[in-house]
């Protein structure tokens, strides 16, 4: 019997492992779904392994292993199921007024029934389905100040793509070609191309490209905690070779009656600005609000939004700086929704105020992307990923 778990316990490893290794390594040819749902599960199935390696990396400081927490992600797994089995068979051998064993078994077996399916089955959706089910999150904002009425223009934001070992490219491939079919006059990407893998740099911004290019005026960018984990110069350098212009701690015009670039500050000028990531990056609001055409109206890219809440940014704008919007990703909506609890987990300092969806800041409103990719858990519930379709109407 020992020896029967020992053999499946080698084997859940082995194949675990062998999955990971064909996807990072991009043996498996794309779109193979089913490995990509497979693998995502078996991290989920293994986390407690994940768990138990993270933290003696942290407090030990050894460094963590693909293989060691597989491997103990599965032992836990398998303890669990020989202990669900003991208490099982121990339940059937109490003494019953039920003498009928077949009776005895079936009542067991319908209760647990009932109580693994559901919860089961919730499971399978958030890895299975809801996480490659794109929609499409429609806004409205109206921005005044321009020397005449300049109609309206559509802006489609894409963020937090996470390419790699969890999110393949074909379905990255499959949002841009979704954002793109709403005929944006801008562009925009608000980070978090990449997730672990730096060999896959360059194909996220080739995926990139073909979203840029559906813009009408220009395509705007800024990048996200994750690049600049991996290496931010290069996947800036990639994004503006594939035609994105990267707007981290800077800021571009657009003349919306030409409509095109423009150095020259006109009455039909609108601003677009950028910060750098507040984790991994310098967040300079000088040179991206306080030059040149600070009275503008102005688009603000930011990865997190808690970058509203930023100290300089506030000064900024209590010093003339204008800002209408920040368009933002990095909370991915929390990845999951609870009824009654909402979204138990936000990377966010404020919780579930920046959490997703349009949000008042401090001074300005900020419009916050549940993003396409997922981090930390692959699972989805309740929190599909999605494109943001936001029509500004631009008024004298």
């Amino acid at each position: 019997m020992t020896r029967r778990w020992l053999l499946t316990w080698a084997l859940l490893t082995a194949v675990s492992v062998a999955i990971n290794l064909a996807l990072r390594l991009h043996i498996v040819a794309e779109p193979w779904f089913l490995t990509r749902v497979l693998n995502n599960a078996i991290l989920i199935v293994t986390l407690p392994g994940w768990i138990i390696v993270r933290l003696c990396s942290r407090v030990l400081g050894t460094p963590s292993s693909h293989l060691f927490a597989t491997a103990l992600g599965w032992g836990v797994f398998l303890v669990c199921v020989y202990l669900a089995l003991r208490v099982r068979r121990a339940i059937m051998n109490i003494p019953s007024q039920t003498p009928d064993p077949g009776r005895r078994r079936f009542l067991f077996n319908a209760t647990a029934t009932a109580l693994v399916l559901p919860p089961s089955g919730v499971a399978a959706a958030a890895i299975a389905h809801q996480p490659w089910s794109i929609r499409v999150a429609r806004y409205t904002l109206t921005i005044r100040g321009f020397g005449r009425d300049m109609g309206e223009f559509r802006v489609v934001n894409v963020t937090d793509t996470h390419l790699g070992t969890r999110i393949p490219a074909s379905f990255i491939e499959r949002a841009y070609e979704l954002a793109g079919s709403l005929e944006p006059d801008f562009a925009i990407l608000t980070g978090d191309f990449l997730y672990n893998d730096i060999s896959q740099l360059q194909r996220s911004a080739d995926l990139a490209s073909q979203f840029a290019v559906s813009a009408r005026i220009a395509s705007f960018g800024v990048l996200g905690n994750h690049d600049w984990y991996l290496n931010g110069p290069r996947m800036r350098d990639a994004l503006t070779d594939a035609g994105v212009i990267m707007l981290d701690n800077t800021q571009r015009l657009v003349d919306l009656h030409t409509r095109t670039l423009t150095n020259d500050m006109t009455p039909t000028c609108l601003r677009f600005s950028g910060l750098g990531d507040l984790q991994t990056d310098q967040t300079l609001p000088g040179p991206a609000l306080m030059v040149r055409a600070k009275g503008a109206p102005t688009i603000l890219l930011a990865h997190q939004p808690d970058t509203a809440e930023h100290g300089a940014v506030i000064g900024a704008c209590r010093s003339g700086a204008r800002v209408d919007l920040q368009l933002a990703g990095h909370t991915h909506g929390g990845q999951v929704w609870v009824p009654l609890f909402g979204t138990p987990v936000i990377p966010s300092r404020f919780g579930q105020k920046y959490a997703h969806g349009m949000v008042r800041g401090p001074q300005f409103p900020v419009l916050i992307s549940a993003g396409i990719g997922m981090s930390i858990l692959p699972v989805r519930w309740r929190v599909p990923p999605e494109v943001v379709l936001l029509t500004i109407d631009c008024c004298a």
